[in-house]
């Protein structure tokens, strides 16, 4: 079995939680919902699994939530709730359909259905604007100076930028790359309605990675959903409005 790079915190005896997070970041980004919901819970957060590594044979959703179940077998830990965030909230998408008895709930954070319109008109452009600075000599410090900021509303910790951009200045580049491009594969428009868990849907209104009035109408489409919607609020919603976001998943899960 693979090892599985994650920050594993055990004080409470009660069920476990996976918490998947974004991409060019890691299991810091979860690190104030780790240490509110650890008094009760078992929580795990990983790194998502690393092409050059090991951890993973190929970048693609089937396999990253096989490794998913992969960890959650090596904790001997049958069933969970999943906290996904943005590519972690799709991940989360795709172990809940692939394996539906191990997942309890979801809890799905500026994460949508699907990576774009229908066609690959915004794929394609997407994927060239984010990959240009690379191209162009730019390094991952660089591009995570300049990117994160944008995902946190003006009022947000400092502190909590800080750690992201430090988080994504880490990331391979070859790992960056590989993410994006499987980050526009995803789509899951027809599958969401079978989606039997419960699920928590989290919006920010000031989230363009995600926006608000997409997510809410995917709410529509699973039975046991609920949307919230959090106002002044970027994509890193969790870093953003940590309280708010604590208050939503303790209420949702417990």
């Amino acid at each position: 079995m693979r090892k599985i790079s994650i920050k594993y915190i055990s004080k409470g005896d009660g069920s476990a939680i996976l918490c998947l997070h974004g991409l060019g970041l890691d299991y810091n980004s979860f690190l104030p919902q780790i240490n509110y919901l650890s008094d009760k819970y078992k929580v795990i957060a990983w790194k998502m699994p690393s092409f050059e590594t090991g951890e993973i044979k190929e970048m693609s959703f089937k396999n990253l939530a096989s490794a998913g179940f992969e960890l959650l077998d090596s904790l001997n830990i049958k069933n969970c709730h999943i906290i996904g965030h943005s590519m972690g909230g799709m991940i989360a998408i795709e172990m809940a359909l692939l394996k539906k008895h191990r997942v309890k709930s979801l809890c799905l954070l500026g994460a949508t259905s699907a990576f774009g319109g229908k066609d690959d008109t915004f794929k394609n452009s997407f994927l060239q604007s984010r990959l240009k600075p690379l191209s162009e000599g730019r390094s991952m410090s660089d591009i995570a100076k300049l990117n994160v900021p944008l995902m946190f509303s003006k009022n947000a910790r400092q502190t909590y930028i800080d750690a992201s951009i430090k988080a994504m200045a880490e990331t391979s580049e070859n790992n960056y790359r590989l993410a994006l491009e499987c980050l526009t594969t995803f789509d899951k428009r027809k599958e969401i309605s079978l989606i039997e868990q419960p699920c928590c849907l989290i919006a920010a209104s000031l989230d363009q990675a995600a926006p608000s009035k997409t997510i809410k109408k995917m709410s529509t489409n699973i039975k046991r959903s609920i949307f919230h919607l959090i106002e002044d609020c970027g994509h890193m919603m969790q870093l953003d409005k940590v309280d708010q976001v604590n208050h939503i998943l303790r209420t949702f899960i417990k």
